[in-house]
């Protein structure tokens, strides 16, 4: 079974949203994995306290690239962080996808890959802002925050909560700490 979905993973031609929503549902199906059983290990997480490129991939439309400028400076601001879309020879490269997907998707970080894939129908500027931050924060090891207890840049479907002290607090504590 794991053979077949590797296979029908790996064509190429899936969208890489319709990728997301097969994984989750074959896991969950296959598994017999529920609520109680997440993927509590994200296979691949990324310093952002050491020099870190975000690497916007493909055809780009502008406003996608000044949305990845903005998530990147609202990151950068709150601490010590070093993420960067300039090229740096020995630092580690994030890809981050625009691509159409499902209306209830808005980004997606896919840990077995490293990579963000955010959602092209996303019009809104700053909710298209808000959610590359958001995948940025999964990618940095960071999980979804319930809603009910604190308002979070990692709420599960955010669109309007902008990085928190205590998000930014969360990443220096997942890296023990970044220099200042």
């Amino acid at each position: 079974m794991r053979s077949i979905l590797c296979c029908l993973l790996s064509a190429h031609p899936f969208h890489l949203f319709s990728k997301a929503l097969l994984t989750a549902l074959i896991t969950v199906v296959v598994c017999g994995c529920g609520p109680n059983e997440q993927d509590l290990v994200f296979d691949v997480t990324y310093d952002p306290c050491l020099p870190l490129v975000v690497e916007p991939v493909g055809d780009l439309r502008d406003s996608e690239l000044e949305a990845v400028d903005q998530a990147l400076a609202m990151w950068n601001a709150a601490g010590p962080l070093q993420l960067t879309r300039e090229d740096l020879a020995d630092a580690p490269r994030l890809p981050i996808f625009f691509q159409r997907g499902a209306p209830f998707v808005n980004g997606y970080y896919d840990d077995e890959l490293g990579e963000v894939i955010i959602n092209r129908s996303l019009a809104d500027s700053r909710q298209r802002t808000i959610t590359i931050a958001h995948e940025l924060g999964h990618a940095f090891g960071l999980r979804h925050v319930d809603p009910a207890k604190r308002r979070s840049l990692m709420n599960a479907g955010n669109l309007e909560t902008p990085l928190t002290e205590r998000d930014v607090e969360a990443v220096i504590q997942r890296w023990q700490g970044c220099p200042q």
